[in-house]
């Protein structure tokens, strides 16, 4: 008789699979579980105020994102509470959603998600707050790499003209295909920034690249990027690379759109799966890497990021930089720079503008990063 398949343990973070509800070496941790709902919280004040929501927001926002009108049945924290009070009372942190919704962010999102923190924007005097959240996961540097990949079965099925990347190798290189960590110093603090190419690369160059198991850091792709970050001041330890798209071109050829565009429902996987790696990485910053990274990027915050669709975020001056982009109830800043491999020949026509002045070329994206840096920083 074939054996019941073992399911992710449910403490935030953890990787490990088991039969039960909690892995062997988090089930004593959780002996005393678990308080009953008005314990919780769900009490009858909960049960009015959460009513009275539900009457003014009266339909799923989910469904609605996808222009199906579906009646919220549930009052859902955005960011789960974790017993944190004035987290589970703040309305900034509610949202209508149906049961199918509610029920499928608590098995995805919310069992997974490693919370740090949680900036909100006084309009008022113009200031960013940055609030800690409950301690979430303990997650280590060198365990981030295995979580993503053990869970990328989230984008299957790949369509035409892409393979799956069967084997991640570790070394120095963009993920899926590499760790998506600057291997080449010994570092334990986790990444805060994330890089996000188009794809990783073609069956053949991934195989070629896997077979020799070295890590070429003299590429252009990353000899520009060091060069850059180093004038900037981004410490290449502080970054994951990764890509929008998961999965090989088998196609001869190395750039230009990737296959998957083709296909409406593996985008959306993707999609999917890219709001997995932001909400297990948690960064503050976000850097894409040339216009298709950009474009894809814009799905998940279209109101954010509205200004990028239709692949206008390079296009356009001054709109490179986006601060305050909401991704799930969490705020990031977002820059678009142009995909390193070409950067010499296509940063030319990069503008940018804040209050100390008017940058072209190459000094556009650098005060760009360099704002996003700052402000990141300063709400540390």
């Amino acid at each position: 008789m074939p054996t019941k398949p073992r399911k992710p343990c449910s403490e935030p973070g953890c990787p490990n699979l088991t039969n039960t509800k909690y892995c062997e070496h988090h089930a004593k941790q959780h002996m005393q579980d678990r308080d009953n709902s008005a314990q919780r919280g769900y009490d009858n004040k909960w049960r009015k105020s959460s009513k009275r929501f539900l009457k003014e927001h009266p339909l799923c926002i989910n469904c609605y994102k996808e222009r199906k009108l579906v009646k919220a049945t549930v009052v859902d924290h955005i960011i789960p509470h974790r017993g944190d009070k004035a987290l589970f009372w703040d309305r900034n942190n509610w949202q209508s959603l149906c049961k199918s919704c509610h029920d499928k962010k608590t098995m995805t999102e919310d069992r997974y998600n490693e919370y740090k923190y949680w900036f909100t924007f006084d309009h008022k005097n113009g200031k960013i707050y940055k609030k800690h959240m409950s301690k979430g996961s303990n997650m280590k540097r060198y365990e981030l790499s295995d979580v993503l990949f053990n869970n990328i079965h989230i984008v299957e099925p790949y369509p035409n003209m892409v393979q799956p990347v069967t084997k991640m190798v570790n070394i120095t290189g963009f993920f899926p295909g590499g760790r998506g960590l600057w291997l080449e110093e010994n570092y334990t603090k986790f990444p805060n920034i994330m890089v996000l190419g188009q794809d990783f690369s073609s069956v053949k160059e991934y195989i070629r690249w896997a077979e020799k198991a070295v890590a070429e850091i003299q590429s252009p792709t990353w000899r520009n990027l060091i060069v850059l970050f180093k004038e900037v001041g981004i410490d290449l330890n502080e970054c994951f690379f990764s890509n929008v798209f998961m999965g090989l071109r088998d196609t001869d050829k190395e750039t230009g759109k990737f296959p998957g565009f083709k296909d409406r429902n593996f985008i959306k996987r993707n999609l999917e799966y890219l709001q997995y790696q932001i909400d297990i990485v948690s960064p503050d910053v976000i850097i894409t890497l040339g216009k298709f990274a950009a474009e894809l990027l814009s799905k998940l915050s279209e109101t954010d990021l509205e200004d990028w669709n239709n692949y206008k975020a390079l296009r356009i001056p001054n709109i490179g930089l986006k601060t305050n982009v909401h991704f799930k109830g969490h705020i990031r800043s977002c820059v678009a720079l142009e995909h390193t491999s070409m950067r010499n020949s296509n940063v030319k026509r990069r503008r940018y503008k804040n209050s100390k002045g008017e940058y072209q070329g190459n000094t556009a994206e650098v005060e760009m990063l360099k704002d996003a840096l700052r402000l990141y920083r300063v709400t540390t």
